[in-house]
């Protein structure tokens, strides 16, 4: 009896210590199951840090829009569409016309083609901004970190850089006729605001002029423009805060051209995406980014420094050819000679431009295909869109 209560003895006391151990197991996976939620919440709350260290950040950007483009005047612009619409009222016309009259009209329809692209433009970045401000655009990027209470962290500049001093005073006559001159509206009270917003309140929205300048008329070169262009901003802004220049500055400038439809805020800000989001390199090699056009050129181009007047090269010695299916490329390798970092835009969808009628129709081919494709039945019958219609 003894040796039998010894074994149960032994039996409960081996059993006492699997329960001690399997208590011990589950305290230990206890404590490890509370030790990832805490990694879990310091990750968070480092997260939530990084996210306002963000939006702090934001506060301090700014995007300068420097658009080029110039008066709409007869003969003066969009001349390879002008002829090529003087060719074809020479075979349309049913009785015989002069051919300075054929010019002439020409001339006028290809003019207010661009008159009307150039303000589809200007209203492609201004509203489309304040659209992505008030939520609107399903398509705008997700508004968490950029927006906050209906009012858009980066800061804006506009500016429309003519071809012609003399057309400086007539091109701001026109976008001021055509309400084009001031983005926002500080002077309806809030209540009306918030009536016309619905849930996001502009309030605090500025008003905002676009600046008209003229382009240096000492070169004919586009490229030596642009540069100088975006120099000159960027002195305006170093006289005024010289650290704040440079490749690690939050300030981004970007030239756009006035002659591409569909051009837009949205697509700007797709476009400059990857620029953005790189980070500055170990040297400081500046970044420049391109926005692709369908003929082979760039609708856009975007960078955060001060570039080489030689950039594009010279007049001895020129390294993009213009007005070419080369020019993006051109651009590229000219970029990567003086040690800067191209970015083109991802995009399967490059922009159209006007330039001559065959562009015309395959915008309106694409911009109908798009159309079909997305199964829309709303139609932006601006007054860009309804020219095209009457000319195609």
């Amino acid at each position: 009896m003894t040796s039998d209560f010894l074994s149960r003895s032994c039996s409960l006391r081996n059993f006492c210590v699997k329960i001690q151990e399997k208590k011990k197991n589950h305290e230990t996976k206890k404590s490890g199951e509370k030790f990832v939620i805490f990694l879990k919440d310091i990750m968070d709350a480092t997260k939530a840090h990084h996210r306002e260290e963000e939006e702090d950040q934001e506060e301090d950007q700014e995007d300068v829009m420097l658009f080029f483009g110039r008066r709409a005047t007869p003969g003066k612009c969009k001349t390879r569409l002008a002829k090529d619409l003087m060719r074809i009222l020479m075979v349309n016309e049913e009785e015989e016309e002069e051919e300075e009259e054929r010019r002439r009209k020409g001339e006028t329809m290809a003019a207010r083609l661009y008159e009307f692209c150039t303000e589809r433009v200007l209203r492609g970045f201004l509203l489309g901004r304040e659209e992505m401000i008030r939520g609107t655009n399903v398509c705008a990027p997700t508004p968490r970190r950029r927006y906050r209470d209906g009012v858009m962290k980066k800061r804006l500049r506009l500016v429309f850089y003519v071809a012609e001093k003399e057309e400086v005073e007539k091109v701001r006559e026109w976008l001021e006729k055509k309400n084009l001159l001031f983005f926002g509206d500080e002077d309806k009270d809030d209540k009306e605001e918030e009536e016309e917003v619905g849930v996001v309140s502009l309030r605090r929205r500025r008003k905002i002029e676009i600046e008209v300048k003229a382009q240096d008329e000492s070169t004919n070169d586009l490229g030596l423009r642009m540069i100088r262009a975006i120099n000159d901003e960027i002195s305006s802004y170093a006289s005024r805060s010289p650290e704040d220049v440079g490749e690690r500055s939050r300030r981004v400038f970007h030239v756009v051209g006035t002659d591409y439809p569909d051009a837009s805020w949205e697509r700007l800000e797709e476009s400059t995406k990857k620029m953005r989001a790189s980070k500055p390199l170990k040297n400081d090699a500046p970044k420049i980014g391109f926005g692709k056009a369908e003929d082979g050129g760039f609708w856009h181009l975007s960078t955060t420094c001060r570039l080489s007047e030689s950039l594009f090269g010279s007049e001895e010695e020129k390294l993009v050819r213009w007005s070419t299916n080369h020019t993006l490329e051109d651009a590229k390798n000219a970029a990567r000679k003086v040690g800067m970092v191209p970015h083109v835009e991802d995009s399967c969808d490059p922009l159209y431009d006007i330039d001559t009628l065959e562009d015309v129709r395959n915008w309106m081919i694409a911009t109908t295909t798009n159309r079909k494709e997305e199964k829309s039945s709303e139609v932006e019958e601006d007054e860009f869109t309804k020219l095209v219609g009457e000319v195609v």
